[in-house]
């Protein structure tokens, strides 16, 4: 697998797991989780789809630790147990509440729970990630490089997002909240502390929506300032100096290349690795 591979399977595990989080609602509120997005992260692990007593669970027979059941609800309980046993606990059939033995076993089940909630989502993403090689050098950001450059001339508009994404999570960016938007771009970057009424940001990368043109600005930015949001949106239509590199071309790719070397202390052999964190 190519680097870029590697780093898209990153970002797509880290996008996954946030969405099942941002779901989650306090306990007991009834807030429905995003069972979609949780679905695909268990794809990538050997976990096994069963149907039982109308409930998902996904079962991991031989998991490091002994079989593990989890349970796709609300509350994402992830079982060291048996499939048998997750079934008296949560789905009990009126036969199987009469027994005494049983009961106790239904009134609570901390004994056989490994963690539920975040702690589950985390959990799952970290598997997906642990055997992933994030190590990169010079060679491998050039030919990230490359492959932004070739989507932006061939106007393939998806890709060039989706590897500009991936410079982003090279630089510790994040999406830019909507209401910072800047008009005709995707846009990332990094949060500073607030200063009064001001939302100052750095390392800002913009990719135009439809053209060829990418801007990235590495001092800071109030974007709660809607002029300074146009003027960078002008700046990659190509308008007029927003105070950052805006490129085009086959040379579109090269200061973020300069700046990922830069912030990992890339070049003469050396090599970093991104946190899987």
């Amino acid at each position: 697998m190519e680097f870029a591979d590697r780093l898209a399977f990153k970002l797509r595990a880290d996008t996954l797991a946030e969405s099942v989080t941002a779901s989650l609602g306090a306990p007991g509120t009834g807030a429905k989780i995003n069972k979609d997005a949780m679905r695909r992260l268990l794809e990538t692990l050997p976990f096994t789809l069963r149907t039982e007593r109308e409930m998902e669970l996904y079962v991991w027979e031989k998991a490091p630790g002994g079989v593990e059941v989890l349970v796709l609800d609300n509350e994402l309980p992830l079982f060291a147990t048996e499939v048998e046993d997750v079934l008296l606990r949560r789905a009990p059939t009126l036969k199987e509440m009469l027994s005494i033995r049983n009961a106790v076993k239904i009134l609570s089940d901390s004994d056989v729970v490994r963690m539920r909630r975040r702690d589950t989502v985390a959990e799952i993403r970290k598997r997906c990630l642990a055997e992933l090689d994030l190590s990169f050098d010079e060679t491998d950001v050039r030919e990230l490089g490359a492959r932004l450059v070739d989507a932006l001339l061939g106007k393939d508009h998806a890709r060039a997002r989706e590897t500009a994404a991936l410079f982003a999570l090279l630089l510790d960016l994040r999406p830019l909240p909507a209401a910072f938007a800047v008009p005709g771009a995707t846009a990332w970057a990094r949060a500073l502390p607030e200063t009064g009424k001001t939302r100052p940001f750095a390392g800002i990368l913009l990719c135009a929506r439809e053209g060829r043109a990418l801007l990235w600005k590495e001092g800071p930015a109030d974007l709660a300032d809607e002029g300074v949001r146009k003027q960078l949106s002008a700046a990659l239509a190509g308008e007029r100096d927003g105070g950052a590199d805006a490129a085009t071309g086959e040379k579109a790719a090269e200061p973020l290349v300069r700046a990922v070397v830069a912030a990992h202390g890339l070049g003469q052999g050396r090599r970093a690795a991104l946190a899987k964190d």
